[in-house]
């Protein structure tokens, strides 16, 4: 697929994913595997284009590739603010 070969070709995966080609977990499966490129001298993932990994996993159906944050703490005290 095209994708595979330039990680950075979005029509490719906007295909795939409107015509649900794939199923979810096979669709976050081949995101995951696509090289987006800039690796430092250590191996490490710089910040190169590593945001689009992010932004395709957004985009998967049900939003199932984004990895969610726990709630943010109020700071209003023990947490109990029922009355």
């Amino acid at each position: 697929m095209a994708l595979t070969i330039d990680a950075r070709c979005i029509e490719a995966l906007d295909y795939v994913v409107k015509r649900r080609l794939l199923d979810p977990e096979e669709e976050r499966r081949w995101v995951a595997s696509l090289n987006f490129g800039g690796n430092d001298n250590n191996g490490e993932e710089t910040m190169a284009i590593s945001w689009l990994r992010d932004a395709y996993l957004a985009r998967l159906r049900g939003g199932l590739g984004v990895t969610t944050l726990p709630p943010a703490s109020s700071g209003l005290g023990d947490g109990d603010h029922t009355t």
